[in-house]
Parts: C-alpha cells; structure tokens; sequence
C-alpha cells in the first residue's frame, strides 16, 4: 500500500474516531485512552495549533485518496536538549502491509524534523512486538527499557530505541 504523510485536518477528526472506536489500536499505545470518540478526536486536533513549537505531527494518508488511515508524530518536552520521541499508529484494517514502517521512513526524511532532532526515540509495550519491529526497520537500536503506570495503574514495560538523524 502507497502511503503519503499530510497535515492533519479538522475533518480527519471523524476517520480518528472511527478508526479508534473498538480500542484495539489504543491498546498498542501508552497515550490513546480506550473509548476514544468524536469529541476527542476533535479536541486532540484543536490542540494541535497550540502545540506547533515541540511537536510535529502527520496523518498518514493513503496514497491518492488521501484517506487518513494513521497518525505519526515526533515531539519533544526541551526542544534544546531532549531527543525527539516519534509515535504512530495505524487503523486495525492496515496493520501487517508495512504502513507504519513507511510512515516512519518517511517521517525521518522530514526537514523539520532533522533540524530540530540529532537524535530520536522510540518505545514501544513490550506486548506491541510489531512497533519494535517498526523501529528497527528504520534504524533504531534498542538502549533499555522503563516502566510506566498504564491503564488501572499497573506499571508496563516500555523498550526504548534511540538513533541519530543527520541534519538537512
């Protein structure tokens, strides 16, 4: 499948919703709460235009139509001194077609992203093998692992992978 990253639109709000309705792609993530709707999606991409400085942030779009069929990001807390942190996610009905992997390519040849970012990370739950996966194809090492309150607060395990980017 051919994919092209975009800007994300108000209207997207509606695929995101949908695309996140039956909670198993929030389920791969630390961030997406299970039961996400409409209206979250719509306040997740109004607070897009607030959060210009430390976040870059793409739909990932299949090629020709457009249609948003995932989200990839790359943000940061200290633009200064902290690495860039890239997410993605990818709709339940495009996972196993190399999607993600794409997306991540192509977010890593973003000249926004190498000015900003000499290095990046990633993590995946270590019960999302296939985000690893996702990484490594791109040229990211695993360098550790943390542990983070999920949901109902249990603590998962989260591996880490790093990689340098040469700026443009």
């Amino acid at each position: 499948m051919n994919i092209a990253l975009r800007e994300i639109q108000r209207a997207d709000a509606q695929e995101i919703a949908l695309l996140l309705k039956d909670g198993r792609v929030a389920l791969g993530t630390t961030t997406i709460p299970s039961g996400y709707g409409l209206h979250d999606a719509d306040r997740w991409i109004e607070s897009l235009a607030t959060s210009v400085a430390n976040r870059i942030d793409h739909a990932i779009a299949a090629e020709g139509s457009g249609k948003l069929i995932g989200v990839i990001s790359c943000s940061t807390l200290d633009m200064d001194t902290a690495p860039g942190n890239v997410a993605y996610w990818v709709g339940q009905d495009y996972w196993g077609r190399g999607v993600a992997t794409r997306a991540l390519a192509l977010l890593l040849l973003d000249p926004a992203v190498r000015q900003r970012h000499a290095v990046l990370e990633g993590r995946h739950l270590e019960s999302n093998p296939a985000s690893g996966r996702v990484l490594e194809k791109n040229g990211f090492q695993v360098v550790g692992h943390e542990m983070k309150p999920w949901r109902g607060g249990a603590l998962v395990k989260l591996i880490k992978y790093s990689r340098g980017i040469e700026p443009p």
